[in-house]
C-alpha cells in the first residue's frame, strides 16, 4: 500500500471512530455516510500493493463535501473528520 494510500486508511479509521461514537445523528444521514466510507475501503481493498487507488473520486469528493456541510454547526468532530479525508482523497488526486 502507497504512503497515500495509507493515509486515506488511516484518516478513514478515524472517520469511522467519530462515526461510532457520534449516538444523535440522523439514521439516514449515517447510512449514506457509511456507504461511501464503504465504497472508499473497496476501492483502497481492491488497489494494487505499490499502487495509486483508481476511483470515482469526484463523486467521493462531492458526497463527503456536501456532508461535511450539514455536520459543520452541529457535529463539528465528524466534519473536521470528513474534511480530513477530502484532503486524503485530493493528495491522490481524487
Amino acid at each position: 500500500m502507497s504512503t497515500r494510500n495509507r493515509k486515506l486508511q488511516e484518516t478513514l479509521e478515524g472517520l469511522r471512530a467519530e462515526l461510532d461514537a457520534e449516538t444523535s445523528l440522523d439514521p439516514q444521514l449515517r447510512a449514506r455516510l457509511e456507504h461511501t466510507v464503504e465504497q472508499i475501503q473497496a476501492a483502497l481493498d481492491k488497489t494494487p500493493p505499490g499502487s495509486e487507488i483508481a476511483t470515482d473520486g469526484a463523486s467521493f469528493t462531492g458526497r463527503l463535501s456536501e456532508s461535511a456541510r450539514h455536520f459543520e454547526a452541529t457535529h463539528p468532530d465528524i466534519a473536521s473528520a470528513l474534511g480530513r479525508v477530502i484532503d486524503a482523497l485530493a493528495a491522490l488526486g481524487i
